[in-house]
């Protein structure tokens, strides 16, 4: 079984921020992070903590059934529940891709060079089918990287879900039903966009840290995180 350590998270303005992530796609609810002591989100089998996914014993595999993704956390769960690998949005990307290269196959590389804009830069992206992971992320991430969903399921077949148990597809009278904290952001017929997922919502609203959501026709199509929800770009 193989049983992966989460990255530790060294970033502070994301620990120091109030996490209150939801159970979903009927996985636990992502570890909360205390304010005094930032902690990473915990493997479920605390005597297994390799510190590298090359210390693991590759016999008897534990296979991916659950990819959950919000606005404080990237995790992996087995069909029971179990967690795999867990990471908040902070430290080396090559990590991450390495481990869930490892749980989900190997992604689509791309690159893409920065067009001067002010909004974007050279970037990279790992695409594993749906949940791209992207390094650096656009301006307004919070974190040296940042995770694009665009399906509700990635090429392996791994399903993926964020806060409310929402995946892509999900409508926007469902989605709105079940995440409950989302803000209308703006509307471009047919697409609209929401922030939700709301780290800090304590926080002025322009210092709000949360997830990106465009609907298309009132179907969610896409959503990114973790964001700065009313940046400049």
């Amino acid at each position: 079984m193989r049983i992966l350590r989460p990255i530790a998270p060294p970033l502070a303005v994301i620990a120091l921020l109030a996490l209150t992530g939801c159970g979903a796609g009927g996985f636990p609810a992502p570890a909360e992070s205390s304010t005094e002591s930032p902690s990473p989100v915990v493997s479920a089998t605390p005597e297994a903590t390799p510190t590298h996914p090359q210390d693991v014993d590759d016999e008897g595999d534990t296979p991916a059934a659950g990819v959950v993704v919000t606005s404080e956390s990237l995790t992996v769960y087995a069909a029971d529940g179990l967690q795999l690998f867990g990471t908040l949005y902070t430290g080396e990307v090559g990590l991450v891709v390495e481990v869930l290269t490892e749980l989900l196959g190997d992604p689509v590389v791309t690159s893409t060079t920065a067009e001067g804009t002010g909004c974007d830069s050279d970037q990279t992206m790992y695409d594993y089918g749906g949940l791209i992971v992207r390094s650096p992320g656009f301006i307004g991430t919070v974190g040296p990287w940042e995770v694009e969903v665009t399906s509700a399921a990635t090429a392996s077949g791994v399903p993926i879900s964020t806060v409310g148990g929402q995946r892509i597809g999900a409508t926007r009278a469902a989605f709105e039903a079940a995440v409950g904290d989302e803000v209308n952001l703006f509307d471009f017929a047919p697409s609209t966009w929401f922030g939700f997922d709301i780290l800090n919502p304590e926080a002025p609203e322009y210092d709000w840290v949360g997830s990106l959501a465009r609907f298309d026709s009132g179907t969610l199509v896409g959503f990114n995180t973790p964001y700065l929800i009313f940046a400049d770009c």
